[in-house]
């Protein structure tokens, strides 16, 4: 029985093997100038322990914008702000801060 199942396995992979069909083939791919959908564009300011963001949408669809910060000191929490959703032609300014310095601020588009 163990012999048979190793036979069949071993069938198998060798078949897969030199199967013409590729994993390039299963998988549709974009066409030719098609590329990320545009995101909104977006500033962003530190000021000690506060960071802003301004973002405008400026793209035909609608957009989720999300205000990151990381603390500089071990001790404070860093951020992560609620996504906001931002329509096409809208503008949103989001704020958020650490009880000490920022070290670092971004925005992401989840």
């Amino acid at each position: 029985m163990y012999r048979m199942a190793c036979a069949v396995l071993g069938a198998l992979v060798v078949a897969g093997l030199l199967s013409p069909f590729t994993a390039a083939e299963a998988e549709p791919t974009a066409g030719p100038g098609v590329g990320p959908a545009p995101r909104p564009a977006c500033r962003t300011d530190v000021d000690g322990s506060a960071a802003r963001v301004a973002c405008r949408n400026g793209t035909g669809r609608t957009a989720r914008v999300q205000l990151h910060i990381e603390c500089r000191r071990w001790w404070d929490i860093d951020v992560d702000g609620d996504p906001v959703t931002l329509a096409p032609g809208r503008s949103v300014r989001l704020a958020d801060r650490c009880w000490a310095e920022v070290r670092e601020a971004w925005v992401s588009f989840p």
